[in-house]
């Protein structure tokens, strides 16, 4: 069986199910299809396979009259279908690639050359798709300055019609960590809530030095009461 049989077998009864779903339950809220369909699936998450990422990205993107007009006509297996012939091909290129890399073990490469340049230069990519690329131009250049041209063209094939994501999963196999850098707000607000946090025991602290009737008190209604006196000073003072 081809891999593109194995996907489509998998995949092709929950999507029936999926529309029968509709059918006879069209008052049904999507956040429980979604569920349901996962569960059928067999998978927690749709980031667990591409197949499923790119399934459930497109339904979720969709209105509750586009996802179920698009689910019952069979216009999204259309695109089902489509993702898995992606996926499938890109299986298939990684398998040709695992070949072309062991056929090229002959004159002109070097395995050893090859895992030194790939495990100290594949880094430069910072994991996002917007340098992806810049990234892949600049990994070719230099691999054909160090002899080890055929193996870096194929992995970069391999990789090139994945997401990022997947991307940094299956470099990671090779021994690459790639960190995609991370926002500066989701920085910020930890940093934020960690001093408040800090700030409120410490007053706490004192509350309970002066007044050991407070501890009388649960320490979780405690922290509610100081929160709230914060915030009375915090907009007087304001």
């Amino acid at each position: 069986m081809s891999v593109l049989d194995e996907l489509w077998e998998w995949i092709r009864g929950p999507l029936e199910e999926l529309e029968k779903n509709f059918t006879e339950e069209p008052d049904k809220s999507w956040e429980t299809r979604r569920g349901e369909f996962l569960q059928q699936l067999g998978v927690q998450e749709p980031g667990q396979h591409p197949v499923t990422e790119q399934m459930f990205r497109q339904l979720d993107e969709m209105s509750d009259d586009e996802r179920k007009n698009q689910v019952s006509s069979k216009q999204f297996e259309t695109a089902a279908y489509g993702f898995a012939q992606q996926h499938a091909a890109s299986q298939e290129a990684a398998q040709g690639a695992s070949q072309a890399a062991t056929s090229a073990s002959g004159p002109g490469y070097d395995e050893h050359a090859w895992q030194n340049y790939l495990t100290t230069n594949a880094t430069q990519w910072n994991g996002t798709e917007e340098t992806w690329n810049q990234f892949t131009q600049w990994f070719l250049y230099y691999a054909e300055e160090h002899g080890v041209t055929t193996p870096a063209t194929a992995l970069i094939d391999y990789l090139n019609p994945l997401p990022a994501n997947q991307r940094i999963t299956e470099l990671a196999r090779y021994g690459v960590i790639i960190t995609p850098p991370q926002t500066a707000a989701a920085g910020t607000e930890a940093s934020t809530g960690t001093g408040a946090d800090q700030h409120v025991a410490e007053i706490m602290d004192d509350v309970l030095a002066t007044n050991p009737k407070f501890a009388a008190i649960s320490e979780e209604r405690r922290i509610e009461i100081m929160n709230e006196a914060l915030s009375r000073l915090q907009g007087a003072g304001s």
